[in-house]
């Protein structure tokens, strides 16, 4: 089985409040800005 086989049909969990779908293109200035927080990044393992 090839991994994009594995990853192809995932659900996407939502609730009322909550929806979790897959990253987007579009999504990729978000999170650069939050990958880029000093905030974040100090628990992580690269540098804002």
């Amino acid at each position: 089985m090839e991994i994009a086989e594995v990853f192809a049909n995932l659900p996407t969990p939502e609730t009322e409040r909550l929806l979790l779908r897959s990253a987007r293109v579009a999504d990729a200035a978000d999170q650069f800005a939050h990958a880029s927080d000093p905030e974040v990044a100090r628990f992580m393992t690269w540098d804002p």
